[in-house]
């Protein structure tokens, strides 16, 4: 699964990032959606799992900031 990701520029501009996020692996998936419902994990591992997560799931990397807050 191939997603197009942008890497912000200071004035707005935008460029597609030209390496694709690989995908999971089952033992990753398994182990980032455990993180991320774990209330034990620190926030910064649990909003990249979030973030992880969102992206494999198709959203783009704004919207998958976002959904990890």
């Amino acid at each position: 699964m191939i997603h197009e990701r942008t890497l912000q520029e200071p004035h707005g501009m935008s460029h597609p990032i030209t390496q694709p996020l690989r995908p999971l692996t089952d033992a990753e998936r398994s182990e980032l959606t455990r993180i991320s419902h774990a209330p034990s994990e620190r926030l910064n591992r649990h909003q990249r799992a979030v973030a992880l997560l969102a992206i494999e799931a198709g959203k783009n990397l704004t919207d998958a900031a976002k959904a990890a807050g």
